[in-house]
Order: structure tokens, then C-alpha cells, then sequence
């Protein structure tokens, strides 16, 4: 009998993994109320208490994923429709007081997706080295023909960005911030997010005079998420709530600034008067 429940709950795992991927290749086209439930309870019960690191990464780069054609849409819309986009000018001037009280030599985007943020600080400090990242190798040509030498590129998850820096050979201050990016990645990978950069920083002590690395993020949370206990949780299909001043603390790092703005308050859907925009710069 137990050889039999074994195989059982193998194959329904399997089925469970390929109908996730096949929802999520498909732009989340279907019926979104039972992938949710789906979706919601492969990540709760089966997911965050995984420990063998090679299932999670397959989970992470084979299941959790998006199309080429949804990221690419998703990229140029953003591009294309950047002056619109109401909440920018709260986030660059949040970004732009944090550079001016510190001594910044080198900015990294995770995600840069269009290049427009990146862009807008570079022409506000245009004596800083700019590295735009994405996962995608299409991102980063588009990216290249369309900021051309303005920036340097390298395509990586956000948990690999200590690659990034050894590649530049970075020994110097950087400031690396997201914008509505570091929300996609799983609680696994903001852990090594972290621990990488850490490392990269000690592997540094011996030979640099006290490389800082700054980390901003301006994501969006769920404002009901705040009031639980936990510190992430899974928000609708493929996007996560994380409290990033209790995530850090837990693994060392400086906070400098941490705020919440609910800037949606009179939105006409309820769910989205839910949705607030987590600001945080910390220190590695």
C-alpha cells in the first residue's frame, strides 16, 4: 500500500507541476479561479517546505516561469507607456534622496525590463556606471538598441546578481534596486539574493577599502498581508507579498528607510485599494 500512495501522489504531482507550467506559457489564459486554488495550494503545501535544493530549483526555473512572448509584450508596453505611469515620480524621488546621501559609484537595476527607470537616473547622474539586468536574452538586445552605450547588460536571475558584480569586477560603492520586480522572485531565491551578496562582499574585505552595497526596493503588498503573522506568502497567480524589513533583519542586514503608501485608496476595485507600495533601502 505504501508503494501504491507513493505512486499516487507522484503522478498527481506531476500533473499538478505540468498543468501550473502549461497555465503559465499560456499568459494565465483559462480559468484563473481553479489555477489560483491550484497554484495557491502547490505553493503552500508542497513548495516553501521543500529542503532538497535540486527540486527547488527545478520548480523555480522549469514551473514557475513566464512566456517569452508575455515577458516581451509586458517589457515593451512598459517602455512604451513609461510617462504615464503615475507612481514614478514618488519612487525616483525616493530613489534620488537616497543617492544624494550617499556616496554612490555604480547603480544596477534588477529587472530593467525597458530601460526607462534606468535611463531617468542616469540622466539626473550620468557620472555613475549603470548595469541593466534581465532574464531574458531578447530583453537584453532590445535593450542594447535602445539605450545603446549608456549602460552595461548581463542577463541573470535576481539571486545571481553577485555574478554581475564579479563579471564588472565591482569593487566599488553600488546602489542595486528593484522596482515591481523582486515581488516575481520566490522566498528560496530572495534568501540567496542576499547570502550572495554578502559573500561577494566578503570576499571583497581583504583588498577593498569598504565596498557598501545599498539595496532599494519599491514593491507592491497586499495591505491585508501586512496584518498576518507571516513574513511571505504567494499574492494572486505568480507574484509574492514579502516583509523585506523583517527579511532582511533576519539575515544581517542595515535598514536605512522602510515605508508603506497605500496610494490606491480610491481605486475603483476592491482588490487593488488592497495593494500598497512597500519602499525600503538597506545596507548589505
Amino acid at each position: 500500500m505504501p508503494l501504491i500512495g507513493f505512486f499516487i501522489k507522484n503522478f498527481f504531482l506531476s500533473l499538478t507541476k505540468k498543468y501550473i507550467k502549461s497555465f503559465r506559457l499560456n499568459d494565465f489564459k483559462g480559468n484563473q479561479f481553479i489555477f489560483s486554488f491550484i497554484n495557491i495550494a502547490f505553493y503552500e503545501e508542497y513548495f516553501l517546505k521543500l529542503k532538497d535544493q535540486t527540486e527547488i530549483k527545478e520548480i523555480e526555473e522549469n514551473i514557475f516561469v513566464f512566456s517569452k512572448k508575455y515577458h516581451t509584450e509586458e517589457t515593451d508596453s512598459y517602455y512604451k507607456n513609461y510617462s504615464t505611469k503615475p507612481r514614478n515620480k514618488d519612487y525616483f524621488e525616493f530613489i534620488f534622496n537616497f543617492i544624494n546621501k550617499h556616496k554612490i559609484d555604480n547603480i544596477l537595476q534588477i529587472g530593467s525590463s525597458g530601460g526607462m527607470d534606468l535611463n531617468n537616473i542616469y540622466e539626473n547622474y550620468n557620472d555613475k556606471k549603470y548595469i541593466f539586468t534581465d532574464i531574458d536574452e531578447e530583453i537584453i538586445k532590445l535593450g542594447k538598441e535602445r539605450h545603446g552605450d549608456k549602460f552595461s547588460y548581463f542577463k541573470c536571475f535576481s539571486h545571481n546578481i553577485d555574478e554581475c558584480l564579479s563579471h564588472y569586477n565591482i569593487k566599488k560603492n553600488i546602489l542595486i534596486f528593484s522596482i515591481a520586480s523582486s515581488h516575481y522572485v520566490t522566498p528560496f531565491q530572495l534568501k540567496k539574493f542576499f547570502e550572495n551578496l554578502k559573500n561577494y562582499k566578503n570576499s571583497l574585505a581583504k583588498n577593498s577599502e569598504g565596498e557598501r552595497i545599498y539595496i532599494i526596493f519599491l514593491e507592491p503588498i497586499e495591505l491585508d498581508f501586512l496584518k498576518q503573522k507571516k513574513m511571505y506568502s504567494m499574492r494572486k497567480f505568480y507574484a509574492f507579498n514579502y516583509k523585506y524589513k523583517e527579511f532582511a533583519e533576519r539575515l544581517g542586514c542595515k535598514i536605512k528607510t522602510c515605508k508603506i503608501i497605500e496610494n490606491n485608496k480610491s481605486h475603483k476595485l476592491k482588490y487593488f485599494r488592497n495593494i500598497a507600495s512597500y519602499y525600503i533601502s538597506l545596507e548589505i
